[in-house]
């Protein structure tokens, strides 16, 4: 699963709602990774990203 957060960093009110959902998904979801980018200036980016799970279902080839 991918979600990703856009935001203006300058308007104090979206920064901290931003932070707000980053702390409870990074709480939330184990093993979730994050990058952040500023390459589209005036809005930050935050990516966030689940890692693949232990074991893959293969339910092919199980009876």
């Amino acid at each position: 699963m991918k979600i990703s957060i856009t935001y203006r960093p300058d308007d104090k009110a979206e920064a901290r709602h931003a932070s707000i959902i980053r702390a409870f998904l990074e709480s939330f979801l184990p093993g979730l990774k994050v990058r952040t980018s500023s390459k589209y200036e005036p809005y930050l980016h935050v990516y966030m990203a689940t890692r693949l799970p232990e074991k893959h279902c293969k339910s092919k080839g199980n009876p």
